[in-house]
């Protein structure tokens, strides 16, 4: 309690009351309390009201601070950072990055995209994504990362481009490399895949690839689910080129080339003899 109730001087106001009665006596001890407990009140709520102001204030800072840009649509999307640089984020990507972009060119990648990075020698752009690191200077690559198993691909198209692992090791990737990272290692292999970058550009370019090549082409760049219904089907082979279309022109351009019934099912696609 904030001061102490004198015994002598409640006594005395006591023993002045005409009619002594316990519901009296009840009523000037429970003002007493009133009088000493309402500023312990008022402080608790005071100390409430600062703690969720504080709290406040640091949400507004956060999302002042940072912003977030997120694919959730199946088509790609395009936008510019306010370096000058250009992202392509592919379905399900995110992207983060802090208002003071220009000076600090840090980002946060979720997924798929492709960049085309504006050139500033003196301000390299970083790209972390998972335990992973990406730094470059000026150039344009695509980052593929799983979240999964954080295992990140970097394809560089032009410049030159550093990928770096959570333990510092690091390889430099120039145009037409391709380099993978994960927690333990860093390395650069060979993928000779010439629809690599179709989901980014929607063109698809078949030459006597076999249909089971086909499928798994149109599924990672449409994301969607196509079948074999009938296993001897998935070696027949298709030689043609696809641009700009939708997966259902697609489907029923392969069905009409290979003479294969197709139907649309609540899951996707399925091929099969007619």
């Amino acid at each position: 309690m904030i001061k102490d109730i004198e015994l002598d001087g409640f006594l005395d106001e006591m023993s002045q009351i005409d009619k002594f009665s316990s519901k009296n006596a009840f009523k000037s001890i429970e003002g007493r309390m009133y009088q000493f407990e309402q500023p312990v009140v008022r402080k608790i709520i005071y100390i409430g009201i600062t703690a969720l102001t504080g709290v406040a204030a640091m949400l507004v800072f956060w999302f002042s601070v940072f912003n977030t840009i997120t694919n959730n649509s199946s088509e790609p999307l395009l936008f510019q950072l306010p370096d000058g640089s250009t992202v392509v984020l592919n379905k399900g990507a995110k992207l983060e990055y802090g208002n003071n972009f220009n000076k600090n060119r840090t980002l946060e990648l979720t997924g798929e995209a492709y960049f085309n990075v504006a050139k500033n020698e003196s301000n390299p752009f970083v790209i972390n994504v998972g335990t992973s690191k990406v730094k470059v200077l000026g150039t344009s690559f695509n980052v593929r990362h799983n979240k999964k198993s954080d295992d990140v691909e970097v394809y560089v198209k032009s410049g030159l481009v550093l990928l770096e692992n959570s333990n510092n090791e690091s390889i430099k990737l120039s145009a037409s490399e391709y380099g993978f990272s994960n927690r333990s290692v860093v390395y650069t292999e060979n993928i000779n895949d010439k629809n690599y970058m179709a989901w980014q550009s929607r063109k698809l370019v078949f030459i006597n690839d076999d249909l089971d090549y086909v499928v798994k082409t149109i599924e990672k760049v449409y994301h969607c689910n196509i079948n074999l219904h009938d296993s001897s089907i998935s070696s027949l082979r298709i030689s043609t080129t696809f641009f700009n279309l939708s997966e259902q022109d697609i489907i029923e351009s392969i069905g009409l080339t290979l003479n294969l019934k197709h139907e649309k099912t609540d899951d996707g696609y399925v091929f099969s003899m007619k």
